[in-house]
C-alpha cells in the first residue's frame, strides 16, 4: 500500500511538473510571437517609408525616369562605351565621355560609373538630379522639334545659356528639396568652357546660376 501512495504521489509531482512546463513553454511562445509581430510591423513601417521616399525620389516631377524596386533604369537612358587608355587621357574626350551627360532626344547618354550607381538600391541623388536636369532638355526638343532645338543650340549661344538655365532650374528644385548642395562653381566653370561653346564668362554663370537657385 505504501509502495503504491508512493507511486502515485510521484505520478502527481510527475503531472505537475509537465503542466508548469507546458505553462512556462506557452508563456515562451506568446512572448516570441509577441516579439515576431512587433518587429514585422517594424519592417513593414520601414518598407513602407522606403517606398515613400523612393517614390518621392522617382517621381520629383511627371517628366523624371521612373525607377522600379530594382531600380531598373527606363531603355532610353544609355552607359556611354569606355574609352581605350590611351583615349582616355586625352582632355576632351575624358570630359565628353566621363564627367558629362547629354540629351539627345528620346536618349540620355551618361558616363558608365553614374549608370552603375543609379541602378543601386540607394543611388547617389546628384546623379538623379542630372537625369532630372537631361530630362529637361529632352521635353525641350519634343516640343520644339529635336533638330530645330539642336539647331538653335549649336549656333545660338544666348539660346544655349538659357536652355541650361532651365535645365539647372528643375534640378535645383530637386537638388532643394533633398538638402543637396548644388556646385556652382564647378558648374559655372564648365558653362564658361569649351564644352557649352563659351557662351558666357565665369562671372556671368556663376550669377545667373545663384539667381537661380534663389528663385527656385
Amino acid at each position: 500500500l505504501n509502495t503504491w501512495k508512493a507511486e502515485h504521489h510521484r505520478k502527481i509531482l510527475f503531472s505537475l511538473r509537465e503542466e508548469k512546463i507546458r505553462r512556462a513553454q506557452n508563456e515562451k511562445s506568446k512572448e516570441y510571437f509577441s516579439v515576431v509581430w512587433r518587429a514585422c510591423r517594424a519592417v513593414a513601417g520601414l518598407a513602407s517609408l522606403l517606398g515613400v521616399l523612393l517614390k518621392k525620389c522617382s517621381n520629383i516631377n511627371q517628366k523624371t525616369p521612373h525607377f522600379q524596386k530594382k531600380m531598373k533604369l527606363p531603355p532610353n537612358i544609355r552607359p556611354k562605351p569606355t574609352l581605350p587608355s590611351l583615349l582616355r587621357e586625352i582632355p576632351i574626350l575624358h570630359t565628353l565621355f566621363y564627367d558629362t551627360a547629354q540629351g539627345i532626344y528620346p536618349y540620355i547618354f551618361i558616363p558608365k560609373e553614374i549608370y552603375k550607381n543609379l541602378q543601386l538600391q540607394n543611388p547617389n541623388l546628384y546623379y538623379v538630379s542630372l537625369l532630372i536636369h537631361e530630362q529637361t532638355h529632352l521635353d525641350r526638343q519634343k516640343k520644339q522639334g529635336r533638330i530645330n532645338w539642336i539647331t538653335k543650340y549649336l549656333f545660338k549661344p544666348k539660346f544655349r545659356i538659357i536652355e541650361e538655365l532651365i535645365a539647372n532650374k528643375k534640378q535645383m528644385k530637386f537638388m532643394k528639396e533633398n538638402k543637396l548642395e548644388f556646385p556652382f562653381e564647378k558648374k559655372a566653370r564648365m558653362l564658361s568652357s569649351w564644352v557649352y561653346f563659351w557662351p558666357v564668362t565665369y562671372n556671368e554663370a556663376l550669377k545667373e546660376l545663384k539667381t537661380a537657385w534663389d528663385n527656385v
